[in-house]
């Protein structure tokens, strides 16, 4: 399987194409691996989703102001 920095680079590409639908996405994907039986693709759909929704986390993280 590939390394984490192959799933944040296919995260960042999920996100740069489906925006903030880019984790319904993926969680999409994931669901269609496993009605498929592919735990192989589950797998890895899963950790793009992980990856997609610390990337958007921290995006967001860094629009915010502390008062």
């Amino acid at each position: 399987m590939s390394d984490d920095l192959d799933f944040y680079r296919s995260a960042q590409i999920i996100i740069d194409q489906y925006g903030d639908r880019a984790v319904s996405h993926a969680a999409k994907m994931s669901k269609e691996m496993a009605a498929k039986d592919d735990t192989v693709g589950y797998t890895m759909w899963e950790l793009i989703r992980v990856a997609i929704d610390n990337l958007l986390t921290k995006d967001r993280a860094g629009e915010t102001t502390v008062h």
